[in-house]
């Protein structure tokens, strides 16, 4: 390897390279010793701002972890919440999907209420995502079958997609790829299917199967910096390209791996996620 400075090449220097392994960095275990409601398993992971992550559990707590897995904070929300799904804004706000008041609450970043929507109109919101561009929010509703997209200025009711025709069946988690297309993970339907812009079925993203680049009851998506797909289904994670070209699986079958809910890239050099594992309670790290 040669060390350049400008156009000249600096020789005998030592440079140290630091390779990250492939695959499950670690564990979050033993979740449910630092909530007060023990109720319910996790329900998503979110990076918040200063870098550690966010869990929620279909409660109005959320607990924060560092990136190595060491407890930080639980953060107690309004008593009459339950945190299903998290998505962070480009400008720090977080949004989430509130099961018990069957609404989405937009928070700054200290997750003090700011706005909600589909008071009245949702029945079950799970995952959300944003087009930042033209401040549109899109809401997948676990119940109605369908996706549900909102002014995020205004809060009006701009449409729903696979409501009338029912080409969804248990809608959990919504992505936007760059151009703009709608992901969803249609769970009982064992696909992703994608949307134009306007709303249309445009293809199947990715189709239905027990070997890798296919999927059994998918609940969880998210985009990474570098336009791939990360798909979590029954039990297992998957890398896609923006085509839904399969190129890896990211876990292996013995890392436990048990109904994922929710997904979140924690870093991009290395490329690291975290995935909620809800079968078990915990929160799995890989670095793909």
């Amino acid at each position: 390897m040669k060390v350049m400075a400008g156009v000249e090449h600096i020789k005998g220097t030592q440079v140290n390279i630091k390779v990250e392994p492939l695959g499950l960095v670690h564990t979050i275990d033993k979740i449910a010793d630092h909530k007060v409601d023990k109720k319910y398993s996790i329900t998503d992971v979110d990076l918040y701002k200063d870098g550690c992550i966010l869990v929620s559990s279909l409660s109005n707590e959320l607990l924060k972890f560092n990136q190595s897995g060491e407890f930080v904070a639980n953060i107690q929300l309004a008593h009459n919440v339950r945190v299903n799904k998290m998505y962070t804004m480009v400008n720090g706000c977080i949004m989430y999907s509130d099961t018990e008041g069957k609404r989405v609450v937009m928070c700054n970043d200290k997750l003090e209420e700011i706005s909600q929507f589909g008071k009245g109109i949702l029945k079950h919101p799970s995952g959300l995502t944003v087009n930042n561009e033209k401040r549109v929010m899109h809401v997948a509703d676990f119940i109605d079958h369908c996706v549900f997209k909102f002014d995020i200025d205004d809060g009006r009711k701009l449409g729903e997609i696979g409501f009338e025709d029912g080409e969804l069946y248990y809608s959990r988690d919504v992505s936007l790829t760059k151009e703009g297309n709608l992901l969803v993970t249609d769970w009982d339907n064992h696909r992703i299917p994608m949307f134009d812009a306007n709303g249309t079925f445009a293809k199947t993203f990715v189709s239905e199967g027990e070997q890798d680049g296919k999927v059994r009851y998918p609940c969880a998506i998210e985009m990474d910096r570098d336009d791939n797909i990360i798909v979590a289904s029954e039990n297992k994670v998957q890398l896609f390209d923006e085509n839904g070209v399969f190129i890896k699986r990211i876990d292996g079958i013995n890392d436990g791996i048990n109904s994922p809910c929710g997904i979140s890239v924690i870093s991009n050099r290395p490329r690291r996620v975290a995935i909620a594992n809800g079968g078990k309670n915990n929160v799995k790290i890989f670095n793909y």
